[in-house]
């Protein structure tokens, strides 16, 4: 069987399943026993596969690898990982290796699920640098978004020990809780600044490339989850959706996101003559 760049991209998965799975025995005993690198090390390994596939992906089609579900799915769950790696190495906010493996898992094992979302990539992606300009925007303001929905479960998970005073297992691994109410906001006005911006550029991408081609599905999905972040951010700023609350909201939004990103997909896929343009926050 030839090595492709699935099998690297399924690897990565699997490497972080790994480390999902030793993170959880070092919460209990490894940790004493020395092993406590392990589940960081698989994860920098799983982030490398991933690399690697995006790697060749696109040198092999010569074009922004993230022209389809499968795709996507990848870029979410990588761009997780970084997004994490910047933070401890930035701002010192160490979310445990388990939560981080255990999003990157999801996100990227979702690409699998169905092997028709690995998909040639339509004829505008291939042609249109708007195109390219946009997917790539949405992903980066997705992947911020889902870093901060991981924050928003870390402030959670705080929270709860605080209040029944459980400061064992996994609750002693995790940062201190303005640090994460603080982070979790930032990352949240961040990405819907990113996704505007994905926005604009999906915009750009219909007036420029094909004025015609527009999904009123795809836009109404891409509005209401942009309207959604944005409503939040205006919430909290309005000092109107305190700590708990706003994590919960995070994580409401987030997984709404989710749930329309891939039938917006699938809405491309299935336009005339693979014409159709992403003009949407998940294309």
């Amino acid at each position: 069987m030839e090595l492709s760049s699935w099998h690297l991209f399924f690897c990565g998965t699997l490497l972080y399943a790994v480390s999902l799975s030793l993170a959880l025995g070092v919460l209990d005993r490894w940790e004493r026993r020395g092993w406590g690198w392990a589940p960081v090390v698989f994860l920098a390994l799983g982030f490398l596969a991933q690399l690697c596939g995006f790697c060749w992906r696109g040198a092999q089609g010569r074009m922004f690898p993230l022209g389809n579900a499968f795709e996507l799915s990848q870029g979410l769950a990588w761009g997780v990982v970084a997004l994490t790696g910047v933070l401890r190495a930035v701002v010192s906010l160490r979310l445990p290796v388990a939560l981080t493996a255990g999003l990157a898992v999801a996100l990227g094992g979702a690409g699998f699920a169905n092997p028709e979302w690995d998909r040639p990539a339509s004829a505008h992606f291939l042609g249109s640098p708007f195109v390219a300009l946009h997917v790539g925007l949405v992903v980066l303001g997705y992947c911020l978004l889902a870093a901060q929905a991981l924050i928003a479960l870390v402030f959670l998970l705080q929270n709860h020990s605080l209040e029944r005073r459980r400061f064992s297992g996994i609750f002693r691994f995790l940062p201190p809780l303005r640090q994460v109410d603080g982070a979790g906001a930032l990352l949240m006005g961040a990405g819907f600044a990113v996704l505007s911006l994905g926005m604009f550029a999906g915009l750009l991408t219909v007036v420029v490339v094909a004025p015609s081609a527009v999904a009123v599905f795809k836009f109404v999905c891409a509005t209401g989850v942009w309207a959604g972040y944005g409503a939040a951010l205006f919430l909290r700023r309005r000092r109107l959706l305190p700590g708990v609350r706003f994590a919960w909201v995070s994580l409401g939004l987030f997984g709404v996101a989710l749930l329309v990103l891939w039938p917006a997909n699938a809405v491309r896929g299935a336009a005339p003559g693979g014409a159709a343009v992403a003009l949407d926050s998940k294309s």
